[in-house]
């Protein structure tokens, strides 16, 4: 734990040697977490008996005291002192939360020097200890809360030998089981389905005539999960798989909805239809989405004509004759593509048919240093792979964007970024947002360069120093020439062609016979359009001609 001064006040609590200041304050506004102000009470009553300086200690949940200061700060309305966690001092100071101060030896010298350090950022002290014997504790309760002795080391070897050994020889079979056990995160999922297309395994999506409550096999691939679809209870999934082994697979949506009429409503069967599950049904996904509730209602009127020992017209005619009568599926094309992952995310939490960002795959590879999931705190050491202060580049689609106001009137925004595995909350104070507002659009794909703020109990942020949008990132565009010869023969109508779409992407010529490569003039850049490319894939041939995408190590 630290004791952290607020820019430009004053740390009199505890340095003496800054007595003299807090003559001159009225009031010292204090921070501390919920529940603990008691162990600093009498210290507080010393201190202010001593320098007859009021001192106002408030409660303050340490996952809301930064973004609590970010706010108040600037009205310089937020506290004098500040007892934040460890963790926190990195992200606090990058964002100018925090003053240094300027200590003497011999009140420095009290701590050890390993607790003085950690203080310390940029050869700057920003804190002290809150106590020697309180951070010793801290220490020995990390260290107990992950170690354990030699027989527990043991059993998780033979345990980490046996999923190693079923890993390599069932992959499908152990994949499939560990995204069951994690069905309710779909962050997690969507890391694993990641993982399973990197080792060549196919994902299915769900089906109402092949699936299981959890992730299955199914020849050779996994098929997805039925009770990862929302809004969809088990009790649903386990009546409707039990009819199914009864009964026989579905034959039609109207089939499927009058076997799981009496446990299935019509939110569920929306849900259904969004996730792909009735795909294995006659229609597409727009016509069943345009008739379901009117076959709903079919059903229910039914049931009660029967319960009421009515009869209907349809009841004299023959079973050949009631199909035309019965509730048709509209002549509708299906869904465009961003519309059908749209409702993939929607009732599964994650894009299963494919991705929006999976084109940039490659470009976003090249670039990145950290991915979203690794903001997010560890299952076992409760800690994300991110530190605090450490300086990092992702990679994505904003897909919120939420702007507040300072005190004093400055905009700044809290953005969620989504990459191919899941999502982190960026922070944009009011200068950077000044600079950067144009790009900060939703749906828009963007790299952002910045530091990470850790916190407490929560997944970490990312302050915001750079952005970039994607269609902005270097590329280059290679054009292959089996040697020196034909090259030679077509380089002026090759020049000719790069003029026709001038731009700021480098043309690099390749020589196929002895691997040599020429980077041409800043004159002959080339923009990349599409109606360009595809000439030049008619003349040049498509294997010839390819676009390049370029990372940076700094944006």
């Amino acid at each position: 734990m630290r004791l952290i001064m607020k820019k430009n006040i004053l740390a009199a609590l505890i340095l003496s040697t800054l007595a003299v200041q807090a003559h001159a304050t009225a009031q010292l506004n204090v921070w501390e977490d919920i529940k603990k102000s008691s162990g600093i009470k009498d210290a507080v009553a010393d201190f202010e008996k001593q320098y007859d300086v009021k001192v106002n200690v408030q409660e303050t949940p340490y996952a809301q005291q930064l973004e609590k200061l970010r706010l108040d700060g600037p009205a310089g309305i937020g506290p004098d002192v500040l007892v934040i966690p460890n963790d926190q001092l990195g992200g606090a100071v990058v964002q100018g939360l925090l003053t240094p101060l300027n200590l003497e030896a011999k009140q420095t010298e009290q701590y050890t020097p390993a607790s003085i350090n950690a203080f310390k950022m940029d050869n700057a002290l920003y804190g002290v200890p809150k106590a020697v014997a309180e951070s010793i504790f801290d220490e020995i309760s990390r260290f107990a809360a992950y170690a354990f002795n030699k027989s527990h080391a043991a059993a998780y070897a033979v345990v980490s030998y046996q999923t190693a050994y079923l890993k390599y020889y069932y992959p499908v079979e152990f994949m499939a089981a560990l995204m069951t056990s994690v069905i309710d995160f779909p962050n997690k999922v969507a890391e694993y389905i990641l993982v399973c297309r990197q080792m060549g395994i196919k994902i299915l999506p769900p089906d109402v005539n092949c699936g299981m409550y959890g992730f299955s096999v199914d020849n050779g691939a996994i098929r997805y999960g039925l009770s990862a679809i929302k809004s969809v209870g088990r009790p649903v999934i386990e009546s409707l798989v039990r009819e199914r082994e009864e009964n026989g697979q579905y034959r039609s949506l109207k089939d499927f909805m009058e076997r799981n009429s009496p446990q299935m409503n019509k939110r569920a069967v929306e849900n259904f239809i969004k996730a792909g599950a009735l795909d294995c049904l006659d229609g597409n996904r727009r016509q069943k989405m345009l008739v379901y509730q009117k076959i709903s209602d079919s059903i229910s009127q039914d049931k009660k004509n029967s319960l009421a020992g009515q009869m209907s017209l349809f009841d004299l005619v023959s079973e050949e004759d009631k199909k035309e009568f019965e509730i048709r599926m509209p002549d509708v094309e299906e869904f465009g593509k961003e519309e059908l992952l749209g409702y993939e995310k929607e009732v599964l939490g994650i894009y299963l048919s494919g991705h929006p960002l999976e084109n940039y795959r490659e470009m976003m590879e090249k670039t990145i240093s950290a991915k979203t999931s690794d903001f997010q705190q560890d299952e076992e050491t409760n800690l994300p792979k991110v530190m605090d202060g450490q300086k990092v580049i992702i990679g994505g689609m904003i897909t919120d964007k939420t702007i507040k106001y300072t005190k004093n009137n400055k905009v700044m925004a809290f953005l969620t970024v989504e990459d191919l595995v899941g999502t982190v909350e960026v922070v944009v104070f009011p200068r950077d947002y000044e600079k950067s507002q144009q790009f900060l659009n939703e749906e828009g794909r963007v790299f952002i360069q910045g530091r990470v703020s850790a916190e407490d109990d929560r997944a970490s942020k990312l302050i915001l120093e750079k952005i970039r949008p994607f269609d902005n990132m270097p590329r280059e565009i290679w054009i292959q020439f089996d040697n020196k010869e034909s090259y030679t023969q077509q380089s002026q109508e090759l020049l000719a062609d790069l003029r026709r779409s001038p731009g700021d992407s480098a043309v690099v010529i390749y020589l196929k016979d002895v691997k040599a490569i020429k980077k041409l003039p800043v004159g002959y850049h080339a923009q990349i359009q599409d109606s360009w490319l595809n000439y030049m894939y008619e003349k040049y041939g498509k294997t010839n001609v390819k676009v390049v995408e370029r990372g940076l190590k700094n944006l």
